[in-house]
């Protein structure tokens, strides 16, 4: 954790609440979602199998990693504090289009749905009310909450990405319903298939054994106004775009935030069945701000009260 990453949290909160309570009037509804990350926060409730589990904090993470990087924003490497699971929108979505570009070859086990106004697939309403984008699960990390025993001995397990050693990438879709602005903004559909790992003792352990979950959200509301406390990664270049903060680099119009609190079914290939309960990423109270920037203000005087008395 450092201090500039802090102080971008608390100026990108700020400003953040301003925006929300200088929108209080009519606000333009934007038909479309830039291409970028949800940052999450694994709460009680999940379980897999027999067991509760719960997040494992990744504490930084590489935006410009993964499929078509960070898309040019030069977002790189940020300190996402307790977020435990990323989730990357791939495309833009727009109401009425399909930008989805995964085929079965890319989500093995997972039938690909109708597209938009096809028979059984998500209608489109008079001038287009929904668009469908592709998905890539970027992290993941989690451990049951006990020690426990699914068929490989006793201990604490951690579920970790297939793909963070070479394995194959989670992937999936959504589907996005757009509204009248507001909050909520519209709903939202999603499918996962993400392979992972099993290991005992640590995220690093051996692997002990491979499955693949099949997640789903359905009928999650969202909006373009981040939940109170929520960790915002705005650009960090001059004319980019951030990583879910003022995506289209200008404003919160083409920003995508799920709704306080999200169940995701689970259903694995080796028929284990389980629940993934999450929020939106949060940044750390701000008692811990204020007494961690303190204390970086106090390191800053003492060495410039050295460089003085050195003078």
């Amino acid at each position: 954790m450092n201090f500039q990453s802090i102080k971008n949290a608390v100026i990108y909160g700020v400003m953040g609440i301003l925006t929300i309570v200088g929108s209080s009037g009519p606000v333009q509804a934007s038909n479309i979602v830039s291409a970028g990350w949800d940052l999450f926060q694994t709460q009680p409730g999940t379980s897999f199998g027999i067991a509760g589990f719960e997040g494992v904090p990744l504490g930084t993470f590489n935006f410009n990693s993964g499929t078509n990087g960070d898309f040019g924003r030069s977002i790189d490497t940020q300190n996402v504090f307790g977020t435990d699971t990323i989730i990357k929108r791939l495309e833009d979505a727009v109401a009425g289009v399909n930008n989805s570009k995964f085929t079965n070859a890319d989500l093995p086990g997972v039938p690909i749905l109708p597209g938009i106004g096809q028979a059984g697939g998500p209608p489109v309403f008079p001038g287009g009310t929904v668009g469908r984008v592709d998905l890539e699960v970027s992290a993941l990390q989690l451990r049951s909450t006990t020690p426990i025993n699914l068929g490989f001995g006793t201990g604490i397990y951690y579920e970790t990405l297939q793909s963070i050693h070479g394995g194959p990438m989670g992937r999936g879709l959504m589907d996005i319903t757009f509204g009248p602005e507001g909050i909520p903004h519209g709903m939202f559909n999603s499918w996962l298939y993400i392979p992972i790992d099993l290991r005992i003792g640590s995220a690093t352990a051996p692997i002990v054994a491979s499955d693949i979950l099949l997640v789903t959200t359905t009928g999650a509301d969202w909006s373009h106004f981040p939940p109170t406390g929520a960790l915002l990664i705005g650009p960090q270049a001059a004319g980019q775009g951030g990583a879910n903060y003022l995506l289209n680099g200008v404003d919160q119009t083409t920003d995508f935030w799920p709704g306080q609190t999200l169940n995701e079914s689970i259903t694995s290939v080796n028929n284990i069945i389980g629940q993934h309960v999450v929020m939106s990423a949060l940044v750390p109270e701000p008692g811990s701000v204020v007494l961690l920037g303190l204390g970086v203000l106090g390191i800053y005087g003492y060495g410039w009260r050295r460089r003085q008395r050195a003078a």
